[in-house]
């Protein structure tokens, strides 16, 4: 049998396992781990030279194995063998406790060799893509069991049980750095039992496995595949992927998706045509994704090619989002509104091809054609009300447009129209008027230009921020003598306060509108049942809901806003649910004012309106 030289990086330890022809027994990662003790001190730095890899015969590296009586057919090296060595020779040594000397241990021959040239030849061409074999066994291989009978296994020392050291020491001579007596060495860890017998530290009767150095696995390639492909799927439809690994030994491949795990993690028996693993199905977001799939191979004596982990990628894998069509329907509550009521309206959506009504996306109504939506509703039944108080009389239109951000198209009703009428009743003028004398603010309030309501001097607060007074506001009275005892809603609008006798008043003579409040309403009248605001309902009475309007606290003449009876549009006093009859009602009028105000009297307006139907 020839010798073969193995030329390698320097301490690279080149390990894996694999096997042709051998019944595997599958079993967990080893118990052993750690350096051996031995490993490091100053006999074992003197005497090793590198360590060994295990051939089959068809050149594929062996990490392990299920049969401990012929472990392979070829020895390689990780250093580079002396071109002058004519033979070299297989022995083992097993570790012992008691001796702290690897170079002094026992040794057992395994397998000796023949002379061959200082040229190696005779290399199968199988195994020459991987080195040339430092050593050739014979042809049923290096049996280590018989070897293991002839020394004492050193069984109950942690790290030493059942553990022996496989060593290769050539027999050439020349180089003063590598004489006689160096060897190179791997440490294996395997079950004596004969066969039937129990398992040890997960190998089955007479298997075995590298334990030092670690065994470095043949490399492997993983790609990804996805069904349906890129770009022709959606965020609706199920997705598997299949991975393809060049590894036959077995293991187990996770897919991923972004990073975050795709299904559970997929078993894969050993195969001569490789690794094959499909995930499970399921939906992806849409988007651009990257796909992957992790390798793991089989632990040895399994997985005794000695294949590594390797992680194939599918990138960019491109989800498209999914829209499905909608419509979308308005309808107005009432063809003709008066002012100041409110013009009402909802939207329905629904999708075309399911005919189901979304159950996410907003609704946004606009009036007139306006670029600006004036109402947005986010829950079905998406509906809108609007004041006419601020529109012109005439005809009005409004559309509905849907849209949503992520499965439903946008969609666009057909306008939906309405008229706006005048208010149906006259309003009723009430005059008020008040005054500041200098260091307080006077108001009176007169309900007639010559019976006029004077409120009390105003009075500046306790931290000097505005001056302040109230009244009563009383004989608010409305008579409804109409037929079919109908519903009908009071309101009230106030004008700017401006100072008597000043023909243009600046701003420091004029008490914005929005300051005037009338609230802490209360019934004076006996035909109303029940006789409080409550909104209770009790068929055949008149029930009454009534609205505090609370004065702002002393914003300046030319703030905007609607406070208090401030602003464009009459604020609701009193709602009757049916008004026949007379309703006589009071409330607390407040007027303030900002400091800025100079001294003087102020007189000003509130307007009552009321609306039936």
């Amino acid at each position: 049998m020839k010798l073969r030289l193995k030329s390698v990086v320097a301490g690279a330890a080149a390990l894996a396992l694999a096997g042709t022809g051998l019944a595997l027994t599958a079993s967990p990662a080893s118990a052993y781990s750690g350096t051996p003790p031995w490993v490091g001190v100053a006999d074992d730095v003197t005497h090793v030279k590198g360590a060994l890899i295990f051939y089959d015969a068809a050149g594929n590296v062996l990490t392990g194995g299920t049969n401990i009586s012929a472990i392979g057919s070829y020895v390689g090296v990780t250093t580079a063998g002396r071109l002058n060595a004519s033979k070299a020779a297989l022995s083992l040594a097993a570790p012992s406790s008691s001796n702290a000397l690897p170079s002094t241990w026992t040794l057992q021959s395994v397998q000796g060799s023949t002379t061959f040239s200082p040229t190696p030849v005779g290399t199968p061409a199988t195994v020459s893509a991987n080195g040339n074999p430092f050593l050739a066994l014979n042809a049923t291989g290096a049996d280590i069991l018989t070897a293991t009978t002839a020394v004492i296994l050193d069984s109950s020392t942690p790290a030493y049980a059942n553990v022996v050291e496989l060593r290769v020491q050539d027999s050439g001579v020349g180089v003063p750095a590598d004489a006689v007596g160096k060897y190179w060495r791997t440490d294996i860890e395997f079950n004596p039992a004969a066969i039937g017998g129990a398992s040890y530290d997960g190998l089955a009767p007479q298997a075995w496995r590298v334990v030092y150095p670690a065994a470095v696995g043949t490399a492997t390639t993983t790609t990804v595949t996805a069904t349906p492909v890129s770009g022709a799927v959606n965020n609706e439809q199920n997705i598997f992927f299949t991975a393809n690994t060049s590894a036959n030994g077995g293991g187990t491949v996770q897919f991923k998706v972004d990073g975050v795990a795709f299904g559970a993690t997929k078993t894969v028996a050993a195969s001569a045509s490789g690794t094959v693993a499909t995930s499970d199905t399921g939906l992806v977001g849409a988007g651009s994704h990257s796909i992957t799939a992790v390798f793991t191979p089989a632990a040895a004596p399994v997985n005794q090619a000695g294949y590594a982990a390797s992680t194939g990628t599918l990138a960019p894998y491109v989800v498209n989002q999914l829209t499905h069509p909608t419509s979308t329907a308005l309808s107005i509550g009432s063809a003709t509104v008066a002012q100041p009521a409110a013009a009402t309206g909802s939207a329905v959506t629904t999708t075309t091809d399911t005919l189901v009504a979304p159950s996410t996306g907003s609704v946004s109504f606009f009036l007139d054609g306006g670029a600006t939506a004036f109402s947005t509703s986010s829950t079905a039944p998406y509906t809108f009300s609007l004041s006419t108080s601020g529109l012109t009389v005439g005809n009005h239109s409004v559309v509905a447009v849907y849209t949503d951000g992520a499965s439903f198209g946008s969609s666009t009703s057909a306008a939906g129209t309405f008229n706006v009428t005048v208010a149906q009743y006259a309003a009723d003028a009430q005059y008020i008027s008040t005054s500041i004398a200098p260091g307080t603010l006077v108001i009176s309030t007169p309900y007639t230009v010559a019976a006029p309501l004077v409120l009390p001097a105003m009075s500046l607060n306790s931290s000097a921020s505005l001056y302040s007074t109230s009244a009563p506001f009383l004989g608010i009275q409305v008579t409804d003598t109409r037929p079919g005892n109908l519903p009908y809603t009071l309101s009230a609008l106030s004008s700017n306060l401006t100072k008597v006798g000043v023909l243009l008043p600046n701003a420091n003579e004029t008490i914005n509108a929005q300051n005037v409040g009338l609230n802490t309403l209360a019934l004076t009248t006996a035909n109303a049942t029940p006789s409080t605001f409550a909104d209770n309902s009790t068929p055949g009475t008149q029930n009454l809901t009534g609205y505090d309007n609370v004065a702002a606290s002393g914003v300046l003449a030319a703030a905007p806003g609607s406070l208090g009876l401030g602003g464009a549009s009459p604020h609701s006093v009193l709602h009757a649910n049916s008004g026949l009859g007379s309703t006589v009602i009071h409330g607390l009028l407040t007027i303030n004012a900002p400091t800025n105000t100079i001294d003087g009297t102020y007189n000003g307006t509130v307007t009552f309106t009321v609306i039936g139907s």
